[in-house]
This record gives C-alpha cells, structure tokens and sequence, in this order.
C-alpha cells in the first residue's frame, strides 16, 4: 500500500495536544485505501450479511470479470447503530469480508487510518474500534 496522510487538521487540539478525526471520517479514509486497491468496500442496505456478500460478489464479477471480486462491506443499520451524530464509534463495526486476504487489507487499511481492527465472529468479518480515538475526548 501506498503512504497516505491521515485526515487531519493540527489546527484542532484539546490542551495543545492533536485530536484526531472521529472514526467515521477515519473509516472512510480506510475505505478510499481499499479501493485503490481494487476492494470494493462500502455500507450496504441489508440484513443478513451473507445474502449481501454474495450478490455484492456476484455484481463485482459482472461489473469486473477479470477482477478478484473482493469486498468489505458493513450493514447500514450496524453503522447508524455503532456511530454518534459527531462521527465517534461508540460500539465495535463488524466489516464483512470475502476472505482472509481482505480482512488482512481491511486490518491494515483501518490500521493506517487511526483505527483498530481485530478478528470478527467468523472468519469473513473484521471487529473495528475506534483505536486513539477514546485517548482524545
């Protein structure tokens, strides 16, 4: 992966020390790494993550043939669920993956952008925190 600057704004300190952007700015920070790296990765409207895995997978190869159909995705009911109205994560997002090689992406793509990432409840999905977001407030 290429080296991106993290969203910041020096500007913004608590007692002269940086505060670092919520968490949903930093995901979709993770998420733009992702997709220069050829994951489609987003929020999906859905209820059982399964059943959106594979119809996500199956219009990527439409749409890509020749692509790898990797995705990271996470239900729009768990985002409005897991995030304040400023933007900070107050419970763990799970990211649904298509494999082990994106959740490894996903770790460090989230890893980059301010977050922490930790293995999910199943093999295909990846826990994310908030990471130095908690130290700042």
């Amino acid at each position: 992966m290429t080296a991106v600057q993290p969203i910041h704004d020096p500007a913004t300190t608590i007692a002269g020390k940086p505060v670092p952007p919520p968490a949903r700015a930093r995901l979709q920070e993770a998420r733009a790494l992702l997709t220069r790296h050829g994951i489609v990765a987003g929020p999906v409207v859905g209820l059982d993550a399964e059943v959106v895995r594979a119809r996500l997978r199956e219009r990527i190869r439409t749409r890509w043939p020749e692509g790898t159909a990797a995705c990271a995705f996470w239900l729009d009911d768990d985002e409005a669920a897991c995030f304040d109205r400023s933007g900070r994560l107050r419970q763990p997002l799970t990211i649904y993956v298509d494999g082990p090689a994106t959740a490894a992406a996903v770790t460090e793509a989230s890893r980059r952008a301010g977050l922490a990432a930790m293995p999910g409840q199943s093999p295909d999905s990846v826990l994310l925190t908030a990471g130095h977001e908690g130290a700042a407030a």
